[in-house]
């Protein structure tokens, strides 16, 4: 990612955010929600690396907790594995109102729409904010319901990071650079549901061209299950929001 594309991002996020603060709608639902997962569909999962308010503010205040704080919360890789897939927990598991409880996106949407929200909820939302300046994206990586949708749908993505291993040297800047957490520096071509497109890792690889966007590689054989999970949690998504939706 070049360093023009990335100003264009953060442009993005904050275009975003405003609205949302502002609580403009662009455009219907179905009409929305079907943009979303088409786009998806095509690069990944854009929409929390991009669009999402509550994943703007959390990289916001990471940002601002490296330049100031200069201290990060390192969680240990034999619990992170887990904590990296309980967000599916929280979507294909009805755990009630713990779930919703820590559900600090939709509190955080609550609150700018003006509806009423207890206490409980804002603690809940502002503990995770206060994670962020620790952690990358806390309630992204390991909490949202939403993020873990988009990614089973992102494992159809079309285009993907994919990494020449000739020209990589191996010092897994990529992969610290991830704020998903995402192992880049192991895999020829990404197919991770945690990605979010937001190309942090092509814009801190040292050698140009080792890491790019581009079309996946679907003769291998994991890679193209992958590419017919998402695919099938494409059309089962899309089918659901039309349901729903397009009465």
């Amino acid at each position: 990612m070049t360093k023009n594309l990335k100003y264009f991002r953060i442009g993005t996020q904050i275009a975003f955010l405003v609205l949302t603060l502002l609580s403009v709608r662009l455009s219907k639902v179905l009409t929305t929600k079907l943009t979303i997962f088409g786009l998806s569909f095509l690069i990944g999962t854009y929409y929390c690396g991009w669009v999402c308010a509550f994943g703007t503010v959390q990289s916001f205040i990471r940002e601002f907790g490296k330049k100031y704080i200069k201290k990060t919360i390192t969680i240990p890789e034999k619990y992170n594995r887990f904590l990296l897939y309980f967000r599916y927990i929280t979507l294909f598991v009805s755990l009630g109102y713990f779930i919703t409880l820590m559900d600090g996106r939709k509190t955080f949407l609550n609150i700018i729409g003006g509806k009423t929200v207890s206490y409980t909820f804002i603690g809940i939302m502002a503990i995770l904010l206060i994670l962020s300046l620790f952690i990358d994206r806390p309630f992204c990586k390991y909490l949202c319901p939403e993020g873990a949708r988009y990614g089973a749908i992102g494992l159809s993505r079309i285009f993907t990071i994919t990494r020449n291993e000739t020209s990589c040297v191996g010092c897994s800047l990529c992969d610290k650079a991830c704020p998903m957490g995402v192992k880049i520096s192991t895999a020829s071509s990404l197919s991770s549901p945690h990605c979010i497109s937001c190309g942090e890792c092509i814009s801190k690889c040292p050698v140009k061209g080792t890491l790019s966007l581009k079309l996946r590689a679907l003769k291998d054989p994991k890679i193209l299950v992958t590419f017919i999970i998402g695919i099938y949690f494409l059309y089962r998504t899309a089918n659901f929001i039309i349901n729903r939706f397009g009465k």
